[in-house]
């Protein structure tokens, strides 16, 4: 018979490891598992085990991932790392278990999210949540003959952030306080610019990638006034020695000007709310999406 109960960290934490690392990546290290399901600012994740003859055969965390706009907040969780052992799939385990951590979920929120892959995102429908259809990653070019910026980016000690962004828009991000900003991008693969406008910090966050042999940039996210987003991003692309960029299409992307763009695909996004509608008030990124928490 199968129990399901919560992780105990002191005993289940190489069994757990052992799990993630068989069938999710990336990788989960110490340091990344400490990163993703233990440092996130909000507060640690509420991890559970499913158990057959002693043995872990399915993990999965909820996640406190909160919205911000202007120091207001909407509370919202996910759940991340969710996998099952090979052998046990097609049970009704993960399904099962999935119920039990959130009912072991003691945070407030007001929606669930989560983007999965192919393989669960149609379990997630079965368990009654929604499709959020409106997102789209796509491949756009800059025009190499226009990029000339009238900003300058400042350096910033490693990826750290000293002051809380203004949002420019009535929508609600996650990239809104400086906790958030410095715990997502401590990887040194992101690439955090600032530059200002008056008084108004700004941030344009990246990633440096071969896209089929081709060197890019990975939009991950654009915080500040969006007013000069395309001046920032023609500096980035200046900088990094390239004119071909990865975003996902979202209503602060939708203001670049680029030369031409080129559908890549569909981000599978689904969520339950608590409150109706409140998942209109929010606007995801890349970076929130693209499969590393």
């Amino acid at each position: 018979m199968v129990a399901y109960r919560l992780i105990d960290y002191s005993t289940d934490r190489d069994y757990v490891l052992k799990l993630l690392n068989q069938n999710l990546t990336p990788r989960n290290t110490d340091e990344f598992f400490n990163w993703k399901y233990l440092n996130y600012p909000g507060g640690s994740s509420v991890g559970a085990v499913a158990v057959l003859d002693k043995k872990i055969v399915a993990v999965v965390f909820y996640l406190p991932f909160n919205f911000y706009n202007n120091g207001q907040m909407i509370q919202a969780a996910r759940p991340v790392g969710g996998c099952t052992d090979p052998e046990y799939r097609g049970k009704g385990i993960f399904k099962k278990l999935m119920k039990f951590c959130l009912e072991s979920y003691q945070k407030d929120y007001k929606f669930l999210f989560a983007n999965p892959n192919r393989f669960s995102h149609p379990e997630f429908l079965k368990m009654g949540w929604k499709e959020l259809a409106k997102y789209e990653y796509h491949i756009g070019v800059i025009s190499p003959l226009n990029l000339k910026s009238r900003i300058d980016f400042e350096s910033t000690p490693g990826h750290s952030i000293s002051k809380d962004l203004k949002i420019s828009h009535e929508d609600y991000v996650s990239a809104g306080t400086t906790e958030f900003i410095n715990w997502r991008y401590q990887d040194k693969r992101y690439i955090v610019q600032k530059f200002k406008t008056g008084s108004t910090e700004n941030y344009i966050i990246y990633r440096v990638s071969k896209l089929k042999n081709v060197r890019s940039i990975i939009l991950c996210d654009y915080c500040g006034d969006e007013l000069y987003i395309n001046q920032a991003l023609k500096k980035a692309c200046r900088i990094e020695g390239t004119w071909f960029v990865y975003f996902m299409k979202n209503d602060t992307t939708s203001k670049i000007n680029f030369l031409f763009t080129k559908r890549h695909r569909k981000v599978m996004v689904t969520y339950t709310e608590r409150e109706p509608n409140i998942i209109k008030k929010i606007r995801f990124s890349l970076a929130d999406l693209e499969g590393t928490v």
